[in-house]
């Protein structure tokens, strides 16, 4: 690989997981406001648990440092009242 594709390749990367990290937590906002709103009808068990799942770590992060916690939750609400 010459050396101007590795660079972008790396920089792609670098860019590809920043927005990963970012984007992660800030995805739980509208999840929840989406479950909220369809008072979970529209969800199965296999779903519920997948998402469970999927949020296990910010949820495990959540209940370690209340910060994280208060903030999350502000952010949840904000979530479920724009998306209403």
């Amino acid at each position: 690989m010459s050396e101007s594709k590795r660079s972008r390749f790396i920089s792609y990367l670098g860019y590809t997981i920043m927005f990963l990290v970012i984007a992660y937590p800030l995805s739980v906002g509208p999840v929840v406001s989406f479950i909220s709103k369809s008072q979970g009808d529209m969800l199965d068990a296999a779903t519920r648990r997948d998402l469970q799942t999927f949020y296990a770590p910010l949820i495990y992060v959540a209940k370690k440092d209340i910060t994280i916690a208060n903030c999350l939750e502000g952010y949840v609400q904000f979530c479920r009242r724009k998306f209403r």
